[in-house]
């Protein structure tokens, strides 16, 4: 009986996240704590709001391909239906680590033509309006099927020691996501400004916007473009205060072949802290 109520109560959780998804901008993982002791487990939560506020939701199967990154191995992590906090990595070394999740599809409808309208501009989408009208679409009930992409950095031991690795390092490779955001340069250097660049299905993809949140007594958003290797760079803000968090986000849209969806969307996003950020979960 127990055990049909939590499969149950797993259920209705997966019916919760997919509308909350669609109604708000950002789906981010979001450590409680971003220094964690070596050889304990680190607690991520699966987050869904906007500039850093969100609702957070237990583990569902709606999240597949989760993976812990450190310098010298990729492992798939062992998860739970109802775990919660959704993530709990075990960092055996001292180090700094990337964990990975991605999403299965989900369905959305923009009822009208503003509405859809008002997503393209805040994503810097807006060269798919007139595409919109030349593939005859309709001008309301407008069908997006959209897929989640995120990463986050946590570190085991003490965060200071994160600036000194090299770029090369494991943990800032491409991860084989549909859509993510790769850093080009170490983000964890003193003084270091912020570059990533964006890949679709491993590829560049050039001329698209990149949103870099950063929060401490308030949030910043500021936007950029990707050149033509698909490299945004972003001024870091804040960076020698202690607690200050950051996030990066960035959307791909393509057209549908799948009916009866017209859109897809595909998100990635990366959140980590300074350097010397203590236990502040965002």
């Amino acid at each position: 009986m127990a055990k049909k109520q939590f499969k149950q109560a797993v259920a209705i959780v997966a019916l919760v996240i997919a509308p909350s998804i669609a109604q708000s901008h950002e789906f981010w993982l979001s450590p409680i704590s971003h220094e964690n002791p070596v050889g304990e487990q680190a607690q991520i939560n699966v987050r869904v709001g906007q500039d850093f506020v969100g609702t957070t939701y237990p583990f569902s199967d709606r999240f597949h391909s989760i993976f812990l990154v450190d310098g010298s191995s990729k492992v798939e992590l062992k998860t739970r239906l109802g775990d919660y906090p959704a993530l709990q990595p075990l960092m055996e070394t001292e180090g700094l680590y990337l964990t990975t999740m991605q999403t299965h599809e989900s369905p959305l409808t923009y009822k009208t033509i503003d509405k859809f309208h008002s997503f393209l501009d805040f994503h810097g989408l807006n060269d798919f309006i007139e595409k919109h009208k030349e593939y005859a679409y309709p001008n309301k009930y407008i069908k997006e099927q959209y897929f989640r992409n995120a990463k986050t950095y946590i570190h085991a031991g003490s965060a200071s020691n994160a600036g000194s690795l090299q770029a090369d390092n494991p943990v800032f490779a491409a991860q084989g996501q549909e859509l993510e955001l790769v850093f080009i340069e170490n983000p964890f250097v003193a003084g270091s400004n912020i570059s990533v660049k964006l890949l679709h299905k491993g590829q560049a993809v050039a001329n698209r916007q990149v949103e870099f949140f950063t929060e401490s007594d308030t949030v910043n958003r500021v936007i950029a473009l990707t050149n033509q290797q698909g490299v945004a760079t972003f001024d870091r803000i804040l960076q020698d205060q202690p607690k200050v968090k950051h996030m990066l986000n960035a959307v791909v849209m393509t057209k549908n072949n799948e009916k009866p969806f017209h859109w897809r969307t595909d998100w990635a996003t990366i959140t980590f802290a300074g350097g010397r950020s203590n236990s502040s979960e965002y």
